[in-house]
C-alpha cells in the first residue's frame, strides 16, 4: 500500500506502510580492523585521508558491481544493502 503526498509529509502515517520483502537482498557492514588503535597514533588529516580513501575506493568497487546501496559511513563502518530493489542473485 503506498502512501499518498500528504501521508508522506505526516511522520505519524510512516508506521501504517506495509514492509517492502526483498528475498534477494542482504546487508553489508565493513569496519578497519584495529582502527581505534591506529587512529588514536595519527594526526587528524592523515586519519581524514585515508578514510576518504578507503571510503571512495568501495563506492567505486559498488559502482562497477552495481545494484549496491550505500545506506551510511559511521566513524570507519560503511553500511549498505545489495539486492534491494532489484534482485542481485550474486
Amino acid at each position: 500500500q503506498s502512501l499518498t503526498e500528504a501521508e508522506r509529509k505526516n511522520p505519524a502515517a510512516w508506521q501504517r506502510a506495509e514492509p517492502l520483502l526483498f528475498s534477494g537482498a542482504t546487508t553489508i557492514q565493513m569496519d578497519i580492523v584495529g582502527f581505534t588503535v591506529m587512529s588514536s597514533k595519527m594526526p587528524v588529516a592523515v586519519l581524514i585521508d585515508l578514510l576518504n580513501n578507503v571510503f571512495s575506493q568501495i563506492d567505486e568497487a559498488a559502482r562497477c558491481i552495481g545494484n549496491i546501496w550505500k545506506v551510511e559511513t559511521i566513524g570507519d563502518c560503511y553500511i549498505g544493502v545489495a539486492g534491494g530493489p532489484h534482485p542481485c542473485d550474486d
